[in-house]
Parts: C-alpha cells; sequence; structure tokens
C-alpha cells in the first residue's frame, strides 16, 4: 500500500534580496507585477513542519548582509554654529557619529548595509520559562 504526499507551496515576494511578503494563496497572477524593480518572486514547497504552525510558532524572514562604513563629507557654506547644527540634523537618521571636523567641511562615518544570497523564512517558537 502506498501513501500520498501532498506537497504545499507559497509565493515569496523578494526585493533586494529580502523576503518583503509571503502572497496569499488566491492571489491572483495578473495581480503580481516586477517590472521596473528589483522585485522577483519565488515559488518553494514548504517543509512538512511548516505547514501547520501553532499559536506559539510563526515565521521569520531571513536575509544575508554585509556591513560597510563609509564616510560622507559635509560642506558647510556658512560658518555659523546654525548652519552645522542645521546640516547635522539632516543626516542624524543615517550618523552613527561624528569623527572629526574642522571648521568646514564635516567627515561623518555611516553604516551601510547590503543584502545578497537566497533569502528564507526560518521557524521560532516562543516557550514559555515557568519556575
Amino acid at each position: 500500500m502506498h501513501s500520498i504526499v501532498l506537497f504545499h507551496h507559497r509565493l515569496l515576494e523578494v526585493i533586494s534580496y529580502k523576503i518583503y511578503s509571503i502572497q496569499r494563496e488566491d492571489a491572483l497572477l495578473d495581480m503580481l507585477s516586477s517590472q521596473g524593480s528589483t522585485k522577483s518572486f519565488r515559488i518553494e514547497e514548504i517543509p512538512l513542519d511548516e505547514v501547520n504552525l501553532s499559536h506559539n510558532e510563526t515565521l521569520i524572514p531571513v536575509a544575508h548582509f554585509h556591513k560597510v562604513y563609509m564616510y560622507k563629507c559635509l560642506n558647510i557654506q556658512s560658518s555659523s554654529s546654525l548652519s552645522l547644527v542645521n546640516a547635522l540634523h539632516m543626516y542624524l537618521g543615517d550618523v552613527i557619529f561624528v569623527v572629526f571636523y574642522l571648521s568646514v567641511p564635516i567627515y561623518i562615518l555611516q553604516e551601510v548595509f547590503s543584502t545578497f544570497g537566497v533569502p528564507f523564512l526560518l521557524k521560532i517558537k516562543q516557550v514559555s520559562t515557568v519556575m
């Protein structure tokens, strides 16, 4: 007697080597578009232990990345301290710290992350530690 094994699949939306979303099973292929972007779609088989997740399990997207440090030079036209504060305020979202400055210009060290490779989903399980 032979057993029948059904395979389940999922459609992943991948942008810049990161899993952006898992498409619904009833998504129409006509509604999926990857024109003019770094977006692609990948169909993969769902491992049996991920088909029916329990309430304390979830899948998290994982991407490979490397980190590079880059210097950015800010050229400040005015020598006033107010323009210095305004110029730094424009870049503080990306700035780790100010390395040094000599009146004008200011050099800022930035972290730049770059992803590569094939992203994947990792199953994690929440467990309670009652003592």
